[in-house]
């Protein structure tokens, strides 16, 4: 998966505009295709570096070294894993890896476009100054109406991540704590579904406990919406359900006994 995850590093690098919490990399997609155009963007490069000078290349080399160097906490070697088959890929690792991939292809890039910069008037190249500074402006203010509270926040993450169960159980949070419990419910329900496919799917037990341990507390946490909306016997039958998955939970046993 790290062709892939270079290439959306990449893709970021040029146009922010997808930005999210709990970005993640499915390490279980098809890898081939990711891999042949990272492939191709190597050998692309590795051609227009051939016909470089030496002053050229050799910032190209150091712009490479330095996001080479930068990237490796990065590429999850030594993956850190969201949930399942979900790996973290966090766009706050990129800052230090970024300023060479920047060399990189502004050294490429005044290279080829070298014959047009000649001729190119300098008000031509203010205007477009210009118009990148008010695009990722732009940009800018868009990103950070999402961060206003969480609501916005987790909804815009499942834009891009909707196959992540613990996203869905923060915006299920988050709407609790608005009141707004029947659309709580319903997000936890989609993170109970997702929760129990991993449950089916993950064998060593370690794993299994995991995902036991998220729908626990999803039920639990349903519970506590049915008896904010006044349903005790449904709120009942949650807690039942958290004892079910994990019989040392305190928290449904007393509750199950408060309403009992």
């Amino acid at each position: 998966a790290i062709p892939g995850t270079i290439l959306m590093y990449l893709r970021l690098l040029f146009w922010p505009a997808d930005l999210h919490y709990y970005r993640s990399v499915d390490i279980l997609k098809p890898f081939l295709p990711s891999f042949f155009l990272f492939l191709s963007a190597g050998c692309a490069l590795t051609a227009v570096w051939l016909t470089m000078t030496r002053r050229y290349r050799d910032r190209v080399l150091f712009g490479l070294a330095w996001s080479f160097l930068g990237l490796l906490p990065a590429l999850n070697i030594v993956p850190l894993i969201n949930e399942y088959s979900f790996v973290l890929a966090a766009e706050h690792f990129l800052y230090f890896p970024f300023f060479g991939l920047l060399l990189v292809f502004i050294t490429a890039g005044g290279w080829l476009l070298r014959p047009l910069l000649r001729s190119v008037r300098p008000a031509l190249c203010t205007a477009f100054a210009l118009a990148a500074v008010v695009a990722f402006s732009s940009v800018t203010v868009m990103q950070n109406t999402f961060w206003r509270n969480e609501v916005p926040l987790f909804e815009r993450t499942l834009t891009f991540e909707p196959g992540l169960g613990r996203v869905h159980i923060l915006l299920a949070k988050a709407y609790a704590m608005k009141f707004r419990l029947e659309e709580a419910l319903a997000e936890y329900t989609t993170a109970l579904q997702i929760m129990e496919d991993y449950v089916k799917k993950a064998h060593p037990e370690k794993a299994r406990n995991v995902y036991l341990q998220f729908m626990k507390s999803i039920h639990f946490d349903r519970g506590q919406c049915y008896v904010a909306l006044g349903d005790l016997p449904r709120a009942n039958e949650e807690y039942l359900k958290a004892l079910d998955e994990c019989r040392r939970c305190v928290n449904a046993r007393s509750n199950l006994y408060g309403f009992s």
